[in-house]
């Protein structure tokens, strides 16, 4: 799995157990929902996490501000039961589909470039 997967893997992974209270106490008050933030209307999106913004790029990278994100854009696609594992089995073969099935090296010295010459 290429690392930016597998950070949006684990980041999923960490929300789902952040929603399911299998975190420590001290991740509690890490991420709210929609519906818990004050003032807000009844929205179709208060299921997910509230995206809070922030006014630099490198800020936007930080985990606290990346995960909700992520989450977000994930969580439509998720069945609405399951559990830790079946996130993992349903997850994994929606990255997956996203690589080429075919790997093409780059490097000018690959042996897999050339093809082998016939051997006398």
């Amino acid at each position: 799995m290429k690392i930016i997967d597998q950070y949006i893997f684990q980041s999923t992974i960490f929300v789902f157990d952040f929603i399911t209270i299998y975190l420590p106490y001290s991740f509690e008050q890490m991420f709210r929902f929609n519906h818990d933030i004050p003032n807000s209307r009844a929205i179709r999106q208060s299921d997910l996490l509230y995206e809070t913004r922030c006014k630099t790029n490198f800020a936007n990278k930080l985990p606290l501000y990346a995960i909700p994100k992520i989450w977000n854009k994930w969580y439509l696609t998720l069945p609405q039961y399951m559990s830790s594992s079946k996130l993992k089995n349903v997850m994994k073969p929606n990255i997956f589909s996203s690589y080429q099935s075919q790997i093409i090296c780059s490097n000018s010295f690959c042996p897999d470039r050339f093809p082998q010459a016939s051997q006398a």
